[in-house]
């Protein structure tokens, strides 16, 4: 005697050879190209009659699964994204630096339509009440597409990145140069 699979993929012990069927454990023939020879051939003795699917809301149903959790962001290749730190480590690290210095840091809330931010440095008078860093949420919307609130949108944050460096028109924003995170700070 020989095995075979059920649809359930456990093994089955055959009769012989003689009693092997291709019908489904419906019943239903599948291929109808060899029906004639098939009729002689009892269809196997199975428990499996029918199936139904049923779906339960258990512990392991609602919880997503790890693996996926972990998908690391497509952002770490870059010298100026800085991940998860807070926007008072990023004002920290352009305390000292020059009009037009950014970083990219990711949001600190998740789920947001806003998951990343550009912090830059703004120099200012020293009289002035303007603040000296901005923080600009970068929205990524529906389609996938990133922005700064304007009209422009970017495939990617990388894009959008390139797009604003040197900008010397009336853009709201003009990025010179960037934190490099590799290098180790003081």
């Amino acid at each position: 005697m020989g095995l075979s699979w059920c649809c359930c993929f456990y093994p089955k012990k055959e009769k012989s050879d003689r009693s092997r069927s291709t019908t489904r454990s419906t019943g239903s023939k599948y291929d109808d190209r060899h029906s004639s020879e098939r009729k002689h051939l009892r269809p196997k003795d199975s428990s499996h009659s029918s199936y139904s699917l049923t779906l339960s809301k258990g512990p392991e149903i609602d919880k997503f699964p790890t693996f996926l959790s972990k998908v690391p962001d497509p952002l770490t290749t870059y010298n100026w994204y800085y991940g998860t730190i807070s926007r008072f480590q990023a004002q920290e690290l352009l305390k000292n630096e020059e009009d037009g210095v950014f970083l990219v840091r990711k949001s600190s809330e998740p789920k947001t339509e806003y998951p990343y931010i550009i912090s830059v440095k703004r120099k200012v008078p020293y009289d002035s009440m303007e603040r000296d860093n901005f923080h600009y949420r970068i929205r990524k919307d529906e389609n996938g597409y990133y922005s700064l609130g304007s009209n422009l949108y970017f495939k990617t944050v990388m894009d959008l990145v390139q797009y604003y460096i040197g900008r010397k028109d009336d853009s709201k924003i003009t990025l010179k140069a960037y934190i490099d995170h590799t290098i180790p700070r003081r």
